[in-house]
């Protein structure tokens, strides 16, 4: 071999050590650089992929098979477990369908179970425009069977924890707009039910006289969307109620909710009501930023300032951020206003409590809240809020706790619930709205 090959090869040799060597000296100062924490999630990462055995069998290919993780399994993991119950990570599609849920687009039947119920599957709630709602069932139903292209399904006849889990994948077998029966404990005739796209719709209303709702006339979508629920009225309302008196139900503070809500103030002025009845029973919040649209109608300020404030909120920092009314609509329409609650009443609907609370327009003896199972009424107890957050290559997104509401007097109601007087701490009866008869004799006396 030539003096100028061995050159060459030597100079090969050496180059390739040189670069071997960088590799592994920037590895090893990366590694040893980087944070304890995140150097421990790499070890434990490394472990479990190597050592892990999470195993189970497919009965379609007779064997078993080994779980495979990628980095959003554990990322979701860590997120899960270092969380509260209202934190999340999200992939990009389930963002976006989380979105979608919250701007009111829905697709299925609209109903809701408790978790403590879920195996009962006793109703918590069906959802406003939804094809459950409109059959006419309600919360508090149990389902006890499904009809569908005859074929019967009888709950009873499952394991009791397999029951939830048994109508999810029976109606998820069932095509969209497919027609079948569902039967209600109690009631001999089925509701006849199809799975549809629709968009929830939250306030419903009633005088003594006439009932205000949000329905779309069918399912059919435009240019593929859903239709936008309008505002019917119809005869027929609550008796009981004086002539002065409007009752509204709302259920949370999400999608078309202020355009329901400023529709019905404006029906509610037109049949000449000055009292409200405002339940909030069973809302677990919402947006902040509608919940303060609808308070611009619901407190206010004797100075007759526009912006109110309705609530503070403090980050983990001790960074200060101020809620206020957009404008100041109540010293327009000034009315009486008496507030049920009950112990799902929850997040915005507490800090909307809060907030007419701290202007004046509602006080304690205003406010019925619905007896739990062990005698206590009071609403749940969230005064925390959660924020949106994505990293900068934008493939995932973290909903997390993020800081801690202060009504405008102060108060914190997280972990405590909001509480009521003696006499409007008030029980449920059986086939009486025990609360709503509460609020009606206060307004008339």
């Amino acid at each position: 071999m030539s003096n100028k090959s061995i050159k060459k090869t030597v100079f090969v040799i050496a180059m390739v050590f040189i670069m071997g060597f960088s590799f592994a000296l920037g590895y090893l100062t990366y590694y040893i650089t980087i944070p304890g924490r995140a150097k421990k999630l790499m070890q434990v990462a490394d472990l479990l992929d190597k050592y892990y055995v999470d195993i189970t069998y497919n009965a379609e290919t007779g064997k078993y098979e080994y779980a495979n993780y990628n980095d959003e399994d554990y990322a979701r993991a860590l997120a899960e477990a270092m969380t509260d119950v209202y934190s999340g990570y999200y992939s990009n599609e389930e963002y976006a369908e989380y979105i979608s849920d919250a701007n009111g687009y829905q697709v299925g039947i609209g109903v809701t179970f408790l978790n403590t119920q879920i195996n009962d599957l006793i109703i918590y709630k069906t959802i406003g425009n939804s094809p459950l709602q409109r059959a006419g069932v309600k919360a508090g139903d149990k389902i006890i069977k499904i009809v569908y292209n005859g074929v019967t399904t009888f709950f009873s006849d499952y394991e009791y924890q397999t029951r939830y889990n048994t109508f999810v994948s029976v109606l998820q077998s069932i095509p969209l707009s497919q027609p079948f029966d569902i039967y209600i404990d109690g009631v001999t005739d089925p509701f006849t039910v199809s799975k549809e796209q629709y968009i929830e719709s939250y306030f419903e209303y009633k005088d003594n006289e006439y009932s205000a709702f949000f329905r779309s006339e069918d399912y059919a979508t435009q240019n593929g969307q859903p239709k936008l629920p309008e505002m019917k009225t119809v005869a027929g309302g609550i008796p009981l109620l004086a002539n002065d008196t409007a009752y509204m139900s709302f259920t949370a503070f999400e999608g078309n909710a202020y355009s329901e809500f400023v529709s019905l103030m404006a029906y509610m002025k037109q049949r000449n009501k000055t009292k409200l009845i405002l339940d909030l029973r069973n809302n677990g919040g919402g947006q902040v930023s509608i919940m303060g649209e609808i308070a611009s109608y619901l407190v206010n300020d004797e100075s007759g300032v526009e912006n109110i404030l309705i609530a503070n909120v403090v980050d983990k920092q001790g960074n200060r951020v101020s809620y206020f009314t957009s404008q100041n609509n109540y010293k327009d329409y000034p009315i009486e206003i008496v507030v049920l609650a009950n112990e799902h009443t929850a997040s915005a609907s507490e800090m909307l409590i809060g907030a007419m609370i701290s202007s004046g327009t509602l006080n304690k003896d205003r406010l019925i809240i619905t007896k739990n199972v062990s005698g206590v009424a009071k609403t749940y107890g969230k005064g925390i809020m959660q924020s949106m957050f994505m990293p900068t290559d934008m493939s995932f997104v973290l909903k997390l706790t993020s800081a801690v509401v202060y009504w405008p007097n102060g108060e914190c109601i997280h972990g405590k619930g909001i509480y009521t007087t003696a006499e409007n701490s008030v029980a449920d009866i059986d086939n009486k709205d025990s609360q709503l008869e509460r609020a009606i004799a206060l307004l008339a006396g």
